[in-house]
């Protein structure tokens, strides 16, 4: 999930001041990393697909650089890594409204099948970053690496 509470607020500000390094030193990203590491373990990476939105697509970009997949969606993105975000990694996908201001530093990325823009449908900031802005895809469209 992405920014809820006034801890959250806190580390969209170190993550803002400081970038991955600072953001790193977390709570939650302790947290979330712990977890990754368990339940790769657990289950292998290569059959674990790690989803995030909003501050939780940056968690998932981090910690899940092994699993098999990593699908988010809006994920927050700073002056410092915003052209980082857009990938060409072949098992990282992300999904971002071309309105939403948190995964912003994305603007100008090129569309395609790692990199997916879904055009504005309002100009409504909020609503562009929630991920009800899923229902504007092609519900027949396919993200994530492809099964065997």
């Amino acid at each position: 999930m992405g920014t809820k509470g006034l801890s959250d607020w806190g580390n969209n500000l170190i993550y803002g001041l400081s970038g991955e390094t600072g953001y790193k030193q977390t709570q939650r990203f302790k947290q979330a990393q712990d977890l990754q590491n368990k339940t790769e373990k657990k289950y292998g990476s290569q059959n674990v697909s790690t989803l995030g939105h909003s501050q939780s697509g940056l968690i998932s970009q981090l910690v899940g650089k092994n699993s098999k997949e990593v699908i988010t969606l809006n994920p927050m993105t700073s002056l410092q890594r915003g052209t980082m975000t857009a990938t060409t990694d072949p098992n990282i996908f992300n999904i971002r409204s071309s309105a939403d201001v948190v995964s912003a530093f994305n603007i100008g990325k090129t569309q395609n099948k790692n990199n997916i823009v879904i055009p504005v449908k309002s100009w409504n900031l909020y609503k562009e970053h929630k991920s009800d802005v899923l229902d504007n895809l092609d519900p027949n469209m396919v993200i994530g690496v492809p099964p065997l």
